[in-house]
């Protein structure tokens, strides 16, 4: 089990440096180049800033319990008193002095800035730049195929954990895993319909109810496989012939949608560390809150849509706020099926919004949506 913990502790500062760098430089490009890009970068920023508030605020409301876990909180690296919450301090936690440091320290915030900066910066440098960008492309692919690799020992190093787990605290753990395990599919269900429905309704002017009937397939797919880049050539294909979505638009919104939209994801981190952050006593500020939805946010640009990235981004949000890693090994055991669904509702959010933007580009097709029978 503490293999397992040290081998997910070692991938988190590699992978989140390296995906954000290659997402931020192909979307500061892509961005520049079609004026759709801001709007999908906006929608895709805002929905996910509303499922992390959305989850925060019902999570906070839930009386989890407060069990004596074996672990001891650590303590946070960026400790934030909503009283005294001013530029300045925001200035040394997001800016490093030494861009060595932060990554050997695993600063995650000041690695995310750095990232980003990088990343927009190599589509500045045009040709170094591109040289650069090809590089870290190929080393992400290599880190990904890490990831796999790691995720391999999954089943035997959540057995381990959890065998310890209950054996000092019992099957009642059992009922808490439960009740965590529904709350998230609750929210990923409400904010489906909620968000997903009124920006279909008002900005698109089409039935959330005929969307979801035509998107079907691609949910199967991305449910089956827990992979949003996996699933994306059915989710491109659906959106073309039974969504109406011109090629050239889908063909652009729904890439940039599975490297960053990852709102399914959000919502699951954001309840498993308010829960986490009561089993290991660990009381969370409104500032700790604001932490957690800063990280959670830039964590999903370019982060890769392969099964269980979540819980390598997950590890960096507890340790933000001080909560011991050893938590992801008690909710992996039932992160498989979580995982399945919140990739459904991922895709069905890039869906969402390739089809706000493509009625309010002129690039959806209406007859097709006034057609009762639904295209192959």
């Amino acid at each position: 089990g503490d293999v397992f913990i040290r081998l997910m502790k070692m991938l988190v500062v590699i992978v989140v440096f390296v995906s954000i760098v290659c997402g931020c430089s192909a979307l500061v490009d892509k961005a520049s180049l079609r004026q759709v890009g801001t709007g999908a970068l906006c929608l895709y920023v805002t929905t996910t800033t509303l499922a992390l508030v959305m989850a925060m605020v019902v999570a906070s409301h839930v009386n989890f319990p407060s069990i004596d876990m074996v672990a001891q909180a650590g303590k946070t690296k960026y400790l934030l008193d909503q009283s005294q919450m001013v530029v300045t301090q925001w200035v040394d936690y997001l800016i490093p002095q030494n861009i060595f440091a932060a990554l050997v320290n695993g600063s995650m915030l000041q690695v995310i800035f750095v990232a980003i900066l990088l990343g927009a910066c190599m589509t500045l440098a045009q040709q170094a730049g591109t040289r650069m960008a090809r590089f870290f492309q190929d080393l992400n692919q290599v880190v990904t195929q890490m990831i796999l690799l790691i995720m391999t020992l999954t089943p035997y190093g959540v057995f381990c954990l959890i065998a310890k787990l209950f054996s000092g605290l019992g099957l009642s753990m059992i009922v808490h895993l439960l009740g965590y395990f529904f709350l998230v599919l609750g929210l990923l269900l409400l904010h489906m319909v909620v968000v997903y429905g009124t920006l279909l309704r008002v900005l698109a002017k089409v039935s959330p109810w005929t969307f979801l009937k035509r998107l079907y397939p691609a949910m199967v797919v991305a449910f089956s496989v827990a992979s949003s880049n996996v699933a994306l050539p059915v989710t491109l294909q659906v959106a073309k012939k039974r969504l109406g979505i011109k090629p050239s638009m889908a063909e652009f919104v729904l890439p940039l949608g599975a490297t960053i939209n990852m709102d399914g994801t959000a919502i699951m981190q954001a309840v498993a560390t308010v829960m986490l952050a009561s089993w290991y006593h660990v009381d969370l500020t409104l500032g700790h809150y604001v932490i957690v939805v800063l990280t959670a946010l830039l964590a999903s640009i370019g982060t890769a849509g392969v099964p269980g990235i979540g819980m390598v981004t997950l590890a960096m949000v507890l340790d933000s706020v001080g909560i011991p890693l050893e938590g992801i090994g008690i909710i992996m055991g039932i992160d498989r099926l979580l995982d399945m669904a919140r990739t459904a509702v991922n895709i069905t959010g890039d869906s969402c919004i390739a089809t706000v933007l493509a009625s309010r580009h002129g690039a959806l097709n209406h007859q097709l949506w006034s057609h009762k029978k639904e295209l192959a």
